[in-house]
């Protein structure tokens, strides 16, 4: 048995957060930083070595302390409480159809019930909490799609959608967007995206061409631009009173939809059906749209903590 569900078994059993504290601190001190030498605590922060095992590591941090946490102090409990009795504390129905498969619906409604706390208005800074995490996740959407679309991961078959197969040297898949940005609303980013860079890393992606399409490089910005408003599906309904029925459909919306939304907005933007040959003389020429919708994504999740930090004090 690999060592790490033995630490993450420990760390859900043992209640002390000091023991906690200190178990994390030991296992990141060990899995992440060279210890071939002897070695200050700040070399070791210069030293770090970050494998893809690491993220394989990380994941499973991420999921303990997701969901780990969550079963530990009572929150899942309470969320199956709901579940079952079909309403909340305060008397407000919960949704429980909607696709008309029991096994999706059951997981969906376990996952509504808890966003309704983080959307519903009752409390402020739940609301405000999830503006400031929907506003990091789209820094890792606006990531994955510049990703998928760069010349050397990238198919002519369905080169949009679903799959994007790696070439040589590897041929360890690279997914696109649209399953990735659906796993990591449905299971958590602190649990996904670990993945994710881990099968970026096993792709060897880094050694093929980076280059991307002029015509999909300059639908990057309005994809960017766009894509910072998908959070107001889960917000706007529960803003413009709708009822709790459509609060948590809009809900499933943005955790599913939005994967559609970037992929057509991208699609748009770029022209279907024109083409752009990589120039010899200027082969990095799409790379100002890249930088800009980076740095256009990182002001705007930057904005929003900084706001959620001033209102929070």
């Amino acid at each position: 048995m690999p060592w790490w569900p033995c630490l993450l078994i420990i760390w859900l059993i043992c209640p002390s957060h000091d023991f906690h504290e200190r178990l994390l601190c030991h296992a990141l001190a060990w899995f992440l930083i060279d210890t071939s030498r002897p070695q200050s605590t700040c070399e070791s922060l210069w030293t770090m070595k970050i494998t893809p095992i690491s993220l394989l590591f990380l994941s499973a941090l991420g999921f303990g302390l997701l969901w780990g946490v969550a079963l530990s102090n009572g929150t899942l409990e309470a969320l199956n409480k709901v579940q079952a009795d079909g309403f909340f504390p305060d008397g407000r129905p919960l949704r429980s159809v909607y696709t008309g498969f029991k096994p999706i619906d059951s997981a969906l409604t376990t996952l509504i019930a808890f966003f309704d706390a983080l959307t519903n208005g009752a409390a402020p800074g739940p609301r405000l909490l999830c503006v400031d995490i929907l506003a990091v996740i789209h820094c890792a959407n606006v990531w994955s799609v510049i990703d998928s679309r760069r010349r050397g991961v990238q198919t002519e078959w369905m080169r949009q959608y679903v799959v994007t197969h790696s070439k040589p040297p590897s041929n360890w898949p690279i997914i696109s967007p649209l399953l990735w940005i659906v796993a990591w609303n449905s299971v958590g980013a602190a649990v996904v995206l670990p993945l994710y860079c881990y099968c970026i890393c096993l792709s060897g992606a880094t050694k093929r061409d980076p280059t991307t399409p002029l015509n999909e490089a300059r639908a990057f910005v309005p994809t960017t631009i766009t894509g910072a408003f998908f959070p107001l599906l889960m917000f706007a309904p529960a803003i413009l009173d709708w009822g709790t029925y459509h609060e948590h459909g809009y809900i499933v919306h943005y955790m599913w939809v939005t994967a559609l939304g970037y992929i057509l907005v991208l699609v748009i933007a770029s022209r279907p059906g024109a083409t752009s040959r990589k120039d010899p003389d200027n082969p990095d020429v799409d790379s100002v749209f890249v930088i800009l919708s980076y740095i256009l994504t990182g002001a705007y999740a930057a904005a929003v903590h900084a706001v959620w930090c001033i209102i929070v004090t």
